[in-house]
């Protein structure tokens, strides 16, 4: 009998505190960029995580930023792992801004879930975030420090050692400022974690421009080519 291959899974996302949005079309330009892979490697499944959510998840995640949604998504992960088409090996997530902040909280979770993480321009710590934004949900940090500790990916940056990591940040970030992957590219490295970064220089959030656009895509195409073993000759 011919053994069936397993699909390999990718999970995307783009997350709002006020509002939960369908991710943004730019991954369908991703995911074109894949095609000459999916090819070779027909199953190859992408799922958008943050679809719709209750009110009651939006009140549990107020002065308690990236717990809950960590949580969240593991469970998600888990839940795909069950799947008998699912390889739950090799699990990939990607994300941008807060999205970016969640892959690198589920990356350094030391769940085992997910093999792969990329954080697109992400918060990695609340305390270098706009200040309006963070105190409206996590209150000052004199006020709420244990969940400023325990919110920040620079507290548990060692853990990004069990993943395939890739960090992307624009150096003229003027949202979430390129401070956020300074700092975690100098924790990971105190902690002798070994991971892929990449600078866009003078690039704002959204990393625009058509060459820059490109090469990002490219990028996270190699990336997850490589590390979910894709590559063909």
């Amino acid at each position: 009998m011919q053994q069936q291959s397993c699909a390999k899974t990718f999970i995307a996302q783009w997350w709002c505190v006020r509002e939960i949005r369908r991710l943004h079309f730019r991954l369908l330009f991703l995911l074109l960029f894949l095609k000459k892979y999916l090819l070779h490697v027909k199953n190859l499944y992408c799922f958008d995580s943050m679809i719709c959510a209750l009110l009651s998840f939006k009140y549990a995640v107020y002065k308690n930023l990236g717990h809950f949604e960590t949580i969240d998504q593991i469970r998600a992960g888990r839940y795909l792992q069950s799947m008998g088409f699912v390889d739950g090996s090799r699990l990939a997530i990607y994300g941008s801004s807060y999205g970016g902040y969640m892959a690198g909280m589920v990356g350094s979770s030391g769940s085992g879930v997910f093999s792969t993480a990329i954080s697109q321009s992400p918060v990695t710590t609340w305390y270098y975030y706009d200040s309006a934004y963070t105190e409206r949900y996590m209150d000052l940090p004199q006020n709420n420090r244990q969940a400023y500790e325990e919110s920040s990916v620079l507290y548990r940056a060692g853990n990004l050692s069990d993943v395939d990591y890739l960090l992307i940040h624009g150096t003229g970030d003027d949202n979430v400022h390129f401070q956020n992957t300074a700092q975690l590219v100098q924790a990971l490295t105190e902690k002798e974690v070994q991971f892929r970064v990449q600078f866009y220089t003078d690039k704002a959030h959204s990393l625009s421009g058509q060459p820059t656009r490109y090469h990002l895509y490219e990028l996270i195409r190699d990336f997850l080519a490589e590390s979910f073993d894709l590559r063909t000759t």
